[in-house]
Parts: C-alpha cells; structure tokens; sequence
C-alpha cells in the first residue's frame, strides 16, 4: 500500500497463486523474496496489473507485515520495467 495524497490510499493485490495463471498474467506478479520476513504465510507475490483505490476517510488499516527494504527497491524496478516493457507492446 502507498499514500497518493491525504485523500486516497493505492493498493495491489497480493496472492499465492502464481502457478495456477498464464503466462501472459505471471509477467505482472513480482515475487515477493522475503515473504516470511513481511508477515507472509505463504510464498506470494503482487499482482501490479491493477491498482487498487480507496478513499482513506472511514478507511482503517491491519498491518499484517511489510515488505522488506530490497523487496521495495525490486519491487519499485518491477513496476518501471513492465510500465516499460508494457509500452513497447503497444507500438
């Protein structure tokens, strides 16, 4: 989750269920590396084909871990990369 102003909140999904999607859709999950560092149950990885959302008033939050600082770097030059990649595709 990331703040986009005092307004809103961003989100992406995050799952357990890579193996099970295409290949086409396995290109946005970015693997999460340190997943039982970041409070995780389960191998997981963010889905960053949708961003998730919300308005913050009357929002409330459960923390349940947070991505350690080189999966927020890796996971920052995931979402370049695709944007990147993504872009290409449609010339």
């Amino acid at each position: 989750m990331r703040t986009i102003n005092d307004k809103y909140v961003q989100a992406f999904k995050i799952t357990t269920k890579y193996h099970h999607k295409s290949p086409h859709i396995q290109r946005q999950y970015f693997h999460i590396h340190d997943w039982r560092q970041a409070g995780l149950y389960k191998e997981s990885w963010v889905d960053i084909g949708q961003i998730l959302n919300f308005p913050k008033i009357g929002l409330t939050f459960k923390t349940i871990g947070r991505l350690s600082d080189q999966d927020i770097l890796n996971l920052d030059a995931f979402i370049k990369n695709f944007k990147l990649s993504s872009h290409k595709d449609e010339l």
